[in-house]
C-alpha cells in the first residue's frame, strides 16, 4: 500500500518529510545541522534532508547546515551571523540597515575574527571580512542577530570604504548619520581602533564637513586622502593628508 502524501502550496511531501519540517519549525531552528535534528529526532534524517533539498524545501548554506528556504529572506541577518561566528553585520550592510544609505544591497557583510569563505543563498551572498580581534567590537544584538553600533558600521565604513560603496558614498552615509552618532562614543570607539592614517583621515573629513574636530594621533607621514584614487600635489599639513578627491 502506498504511503500518503501530505501536500504543501508548491510540493508534495511524505508525512516523515513533514515531521522534520515541523521539528525545525517547533524548536524555532533558523539554521540546523543533521546531528542536531538527529538528537531530537532520535534517528538519522540524513537521506531525508537530501530529498528536502532536492525539493527546495530546505537550502544547504554550508556543510552539513541547512535552512528552511521559505525562512531565507525574513532570517537573513540572523542566518548571517549564525553560520559565520564570531561575526556581526557591518559596512553597507548595516548603512542601509540604519537608513544612511538609500542604496539596497543583496550583499550581506559581516565582520569576523576567522577565515571564512563567501557564501552564496538564494539571491543573496554572505561576504565575511577577518578583522583582528582588538578591532572587533561595539556590536550589539537585534532581532537576534549581531549587528555594529551606529558609530562603529561608520568607522569600519571609513575605514574600508570599498566596502561601503566607495568613498563618496561612505562620506555621503556619514553626513547622513552624523546627527544620530553619540560623538564620545564615535571618538572612543575611534582611539580602541587604533589606526593613525584612519584618524587622520576621519579628522580631515570632520573639519572639512564641518562637523568636529579631533584631536587624536596622526602618522608622520602623508596618507591619502581616497586610498583607491592617485596621489596629487595637494596636501593638507595639519592632518599630513593628501587631497586626491573633493567631499560632496
Amino acid at each position: 500500500m502506498q504511503k500518503p502524501k501530505l501536500q504543501t502550496s508548491n510540493y508534495s511531501i511524505s508525512k516523515t518529510e513533514n515531521k522534520i519540517i515541523e521539528t525545525i519549525k517547533k524548536n524555532k531552528l533558523v539554521i540546523f545541522t543533521p546531528k542536531e535534528l538527529k538528537a531530537l529526532l532520535n534517528y538519522s534524517p540524513t537521506n531525508i534532508l537530501q530529498q528536502l533539498k532536492r525539493k527546495q524545501i530546505i537550502t544547504h548554506i554550508k556543510r552539513n547546515t541547512y535552512t528552511l528556504t521559505e525562512n531565507i529572506k525574513e532570517n537573513l541577518f540572523q542566518i548571517a551571523t549564525e553560520t559565520i561566528t564570531p561575526s556581526y553585520i557591518s559596512f553597507w550592510t548595516a548603512l542601509s540597515y540604519y537608513g544612511f544609505t538609500e542604496q539596497q544591497t543583496q550583499t550581506i557583510q559581516v565582520i569576523t575574527t576567522k577565515q571564512y569563505k563567501p557564501i552564496k543563498l538564494k539571491n543573496h551572498q554572505i561576504i565575511p571580512s577577518k578583522f583582528k580581534i582588538n578591532r572587533f567590537f561595539a556590536y550589539k544584538k537585534i532581532n537576534h542577530f549581531n549587528i555594529a553600533e551606529k558609530e562603529k558600521a561608520i568607522i569600519d565604513s571609513l575605514a574600508y570604504p570599498e566596502n561601503a560603496g566607495g568613498f563618496n558614498e561612505t562620506i555621503k552615509c556619514l553626513k547622513n548619520a552624523w546627527p544620530e552618532l553619540n560623538k564620545k562614543r564615535f571618538i572612543n570607539y575611534l582611539k580602541r581602533y587604533n589606526n593613525k592614517v584612519l584618524n587622520a583621515r576621519i579628522g580631515y573629513i570632520l573639519e572639512k564637513l564641518k562637523l568636529k574636530k579631533i584631536n587624536l594621533e596622526i602618522p608622520i607621514t602623508y596618507s591619502l586622502l581616497n586610498k583607491e584614487k592617485e596621489k596629487t600635489n595637494k596636501f593638507n599639513k595639519k592632518y599630513r593628508i593628501i587631497i586626491n578627491e573633493g567631499l560632496i
